[in-house]
């Protein structure tokens, strides 16, 4: 039997968010993120009190389409944010990419690993009390729990293409 060392593995590709995870929101809008979603957030260096601390983990949040909340990890959003800005050649183009750039906020997590979204945010998402934390790959969406549940029981099943690329 020949043993795999770790130089014979193949490179796996950056780590991506994938899962649901229901969590409270308290009356100043914080909530935990989900552990296994908190080890990909984006790095920044906390400066508090005039002395350099070791790397804080940093997310931006912005609106999303179906009053859903789109969170990213900051080098994520950094990269995003930076392609859609290149590729805007008409002022309805850099008019969209300034309403994002005004938009979005950055999220630090506090010492118990939790985030503080704005107020205008938790509106924006319908979100008071619980939230559903959802992996898409490179970003977390945020939806109301309940919003979801009934969206999920009007969608139709998986079309045939889908479904097949699952056995891919």
């Amino acid at each position: 039997m020949i043993e795999a060392t770790r130089h014979d593995l193949p490179q796996l590709p950056e780590p991506v968010f994938a899962g649901g995870y229901e969590r409270a929101v308290d009356g100043k809008g914080r909530f935990n993120l989900p552990f296994r979603f908190r080890r990909r957030g984006g790095k920044g260096r906390d400066k508090s009190e005039g002395r350099e601390a070791g790397p804080k983990e940093r997310y931006t949040i912005v609106r999303g389409p179906d009053a859903v909340l789109l969170v990213y990890p900051y080098d994520v959003w950094l990269e995003v944010f930076d392609q859609l800005s290149r590729d805007a050649q008409t002022p309805e183009e850099r008019d969209q990419v300034r309403r994002l750039s005004h938009g979005s906020h950055t999220l630090e997590l506090d010492a118990q690993g939790r985030v503080a979204v704005p107020q205008e945010f938790l509106s924006h998402a319908g979100l008071s009390g619980r939230v559903l934390c959802i992996g898409m790959r490179r970003l977390m969406e945020l939806w109301d729990p309940e919003r979801y549940r009934r969206k999920q029981e009007a969608a139709p099943a998986l079309d045939p293409r889908t479904e097949a690329r699952l056995y891919a």
